[in-house]
């Protein structure tokens, strides 16, 4: 019984240890990129595919919480990231129930749009609140790679969720 409800646990939290790993993750610049030597915030699709499709495993407390974390690592004024994680996964859960009948393609062209708009977002209040110059081009970098890079995220997320809703008693 008890081997049961810690398993169940492990799988509940897998979606935010993930994230947590991928904030990690995005300490490390992309060195083999020519002229990019900024990070990626991996961690958006997680909370993208979660706010949609289990956000159970994944409440808006958890997202805070991530952003918070990853406020601390990076070198943006504090809050502008909680900001941008909460947005997202607002306006995804939101829109929950149209996004749930959407076939893939449209809903990559919608995590697209939504990125880039939290990435424009989160460049005007950087630029606002930094006492350092902010460059524009990480923007369009970051939104291709994880633009390019989501499909393969959404499906190991998908993974994960399959997993963790066949613990779930």
């Amino acid at each position: 019984m008890r081997s049961v409800n810690i398993r169940f646990w492990v799988w509940r939290l897998m979606p935010f240890f993930l994230c947590l790993v991928l904030i990690v993750c995005h300490l490390v610049p992309f060195h083999f990129l020519p002229y990019y030597p900024y990070a990626v915030q991996w961690c958006i699709v997680p909370i993208f595919y979660f706010a949609i499709y289990n956000p159970r495993c994944l409440s808006s407390w958890a997202v805070f919480i991530l952003g918070m974390i990853s406020d601390l690592f990076v070198q943006s004024p504090f809050g502008v990231t909680v900001f941008c994680f909460v947005l997202l996964y607002f306006i995804a859960n939101f829109l929950r129930k149209y996004l749930l009948e959407m076939t893939f393609i449209p809903l990559w062209t919608v995590f697209a749009s939504l990125f880039l708009i939290i990435e424009f977002l989160n460049y005007e209040l950087v630029d606002l609140l930094a006492q350092y110059p902010v460059s524009f081009q990480p923007i369009f970098v970051e939104f291709w790679i994880l633009t390019l890079i989501y499909p393969f995220m959404m499906r190991f997320c998908a993974h994960l969720d399959r997993k963790a809703r066949e613990v779930v008693p």
